[in-house]
């Protein structure tokens, strides 16, 4: 069940780095009281929500790997008789 977080969290920082791609195309002006946001925080903002897109989408996967195979052990975290273990 820890897959569902996973992709929730992935589609949610989806939508942050579209939020920022749409900025950047868009050129929309934002103000925090007299301060203009420069559009190079959409850069950074875009290069992270990305990543951390990228790396919850491929945890779910992991994990869904995991989950229902075990061929693949050796790259997921998994539970069992002993409790969790991480096989490096």
């Amino acid at each position: 069940m820890h897959k569902i977080p996973l992709i929730v969290a992935g589609i949610v920082f989806s939508l942050m780095a579209l939020l920022h791609i749409w900025r950047l195309y868009t050129g929309t002006l934002i103000l925090f009281g007299t301060t203009l946001v420069p559009f190079w925080i959409n850069w950074v903002g875009l290069l992270i929500s990305a990543a951390l897109a990228a790396w919850m989408f491929a945890s779910a996967r992991c994990c869904f790997s995991c989950c229902t195979r075990n061929d693949n052990e050796s790259n997921c975290t998994r539970k069992d008789n002993n409790g969790p273990k991480h096989n490096p």
